[in-house]
């Protein structure tokens, strides 16, 4: 059976019990459903992609302080190294760019995040000392 991606960027159209096991999957914590609701409502904006009714990749901007922050990048191990994650993160910035927004900015942790955020236009700042690893991008 062929593959039926499909991006979203609505919020309300995303089945939160599915977030929480996708990012669980990926070997994050785990996080409550009580967190999940709370982190998306600090998320102006989110993007996801389904393959038919499956969530299989997830990120979010979140507000809170000067800077607008990616968190939560993730696609399900079966799916990576197919682009999705990328498709994901141009959502946000597109989405971000539309709103006027100059700068984003996120923590890479680990040489493989680091390595793929390079790859779609981020560089290392010191601009925000407050994050380690922090990486930003200006639209």
């Amino acid at each position: 059976m062929k593959p039926t991606y499909k991006l979203h960027t609505d919020p309300k159209n995303l089945n939160i019990n599915e977030l929480k096991e996708l990012n669980e999957k990926v070997g994050s914590r785990p996080r409550l459903i009580e967190k999940w609701e709370r982190a998306l409502s600090f998320s102006p904006y989110v993007a996801y992609i389904y393959n038919g009714d499956q969530l299989i990749a997830f990120s979010r901007v979140e507000t809170g302080g000067p800077n607008l922050l990616i968190y939560d990048m993730c696609v399900d191990p079966t799916y990576q190294g197919q682009g999705l994650g990328t498709v994901v993160l141009t959502s946000l910035l597109e989405q971000a760019e539309l709103d006027g927004v100059p700068v984003i900015g996120l923590s890479a942790w680990t040489p493989m995040a680091r390595k793929f955020y390079l790859k779609n236009g981020f560089s290392d700042s010191t601009r925000n000392t407050e994050i380690e690893n922090y990486m930003e991008i200006e639209l």
